[in-house]
């Protein structure tokens, strides 16, 4: 279960940006996921609000939109979504691809109330 890490990471991150901002209250927060992390959504919500009360992020909403996983093969310079973590090239075979997107884990937006 990863994802109680991810959720203190996400916190400090939160946190660090509502203290520059001088937030109040932080309302919501985006995370954008790439698919090969396999964040489970409703335990990275339910660990974010633990880790959040008391805080300033306490009842903050916690958006997760997952990026499909993609993978670039170097021998034939095919482009390919990957799904169910299949990452062989579907035009020539090749296991020698690349992931060019979904291990992506980031904080893409938190919307907060001033001071």
């Amino acid at each position: 279960m990863h994802e109680f890490g991810l959720a203190q990471e996400i916190f400090r991150i939160v946190i660090a940006a509502a203290l520059r901002n001088r937030a109040a209250e932080v309302r919501k927060v985006v995370v954008v996921a790439g698919a090969m992390r396999a964040v489970v959504e409703s335990q990275l919500a339910f660990h974010f609000t633990v880790i959040a009360r008391g805080s300033v992020a306490e009842g903050a909403q916690l958006v997760v939109e997952t990026l499909p996983a993609r993978g670039r093969c170097p021998g034939c310079g095919s482009e390919f979504d990957a799904p169910q973590f299949d990452l062989a090239c579907p035009r020539c075979g090749s296991a020698e691809t690349t992931l060019i997107q979904g291990g992506e884990l980031l904080v893409k937006e938190i919307e907060i109330a001033g001071s």
